[in-house]
């Protein structure tokens, strides 16, 4: 699989000043979510962590690390 080029990526952030552009629409919705609105919606819940993280999947990973604790 080949990075996609500047011309494959047809959707552009919307943020003023930010000039990454995105294969799907979807990962622009992310990015200006995570990058620009800085939201973090997902809560570790494990034994007072209260971590946060913008993606579901980060979180999942976070919480092997809890798995791994002794």
């Amino acid at each position: 699989m080949t990075y996609a080029s500047y011309h494959d990526r047809p959707y552009p952030c919307s943020e003023p000043g930010c000039e990454l552009r995105f294969v799907r629409s979807s990962h622009v919705k992310r990015h200006v979510d995570t990058v620009h609105r800085h939201l973090r919606p997902y809560q570790c819940t494990f034994g007072g962590c209260g971590k946060y993280f913008s993606r579901s999947d980060n979180l999942k990973q976070h919480e092997k690390t809890h798995q791994r604790s002794p």
